[in-house]
């Protein structure tokens, strides 16, 4: 029964988060593209995996080293790529680092440490669920931010994320009898 509520609380995130994102332009224009369909779904898959590993591996490393790690991997990996491809290009000004190191502290390493001490403490199911926040959390800061104005589709997308995020924090029942 128990396992039964998880499905379906992510269930219920899972259809939030496409409404949120609404890929609606592309079903209006005669259908979605199947390539972009399959990649979403093959990122759904390899993220799937990537938790279910890293919470293998931050239990024992803890939440800190397993972002540095991981950091340390990723940089190296898009620091070759984009030199061996000649495709890596930074300007060497003070404003151009000043925003680099701010998206490597903000929307890297900070997201990271904070979903891998999330997941040690709740659970990859878990944290995986809350982590469905972020599209609801991205399209009001664009409605914020950048005065976007926000779909009725991404309300109710909205709303369907965060009832499962309160549905998923609600005490388990007991069964009665």
């Amino acid at each position: 029964v128990r396992a039964r509520a998880s499905a379906l609380r992510a269930f219920r995130a899972l259809i939030g988060a496409a409404f949120t994102a609404g890929p609606w332009e592309a079903l209006a224009g005669g259908g979605p593209d199947l390539l972009g369909v399959l990649f979403v779904l093959g990122a759904a898959a390899g993220y799937g995996i990537y938790i279910v590993i890293s919470n293998r591996y931050v239990h024992r490393a803890g939440a800190l080293v397993s972002t540095a790690w991981i950091s340390l991997g990723a940089s190296v990996s898009y620091g070759l790529a984009g030199g061996l491809t000649h495709s890596w290009v930074v300007p060497l000004t003070a404003r151009a680092g000043g925003l680099l190191v701010g998206l490597v502290l903000l929307s890297t390493i900070l997201p990271l440490a904070t979903f891998f001490a999330g997941m040690r403490r709740v659970g990859p199911t878990a944290a995986s669920l809350l982590s469905t926040l972020e599209p609801v959390f991205t399209i009001a800061l664009a409605a914020v931010v950048l005065q976007e104005a926000l779909t009725g589709a991404q309300w109710f997308g909205g709303a369907l994320i965060l009832s499962a995020v309160v549905l998923l924090n609600l005490p388990p029942r007991r069964p009665s009898g």
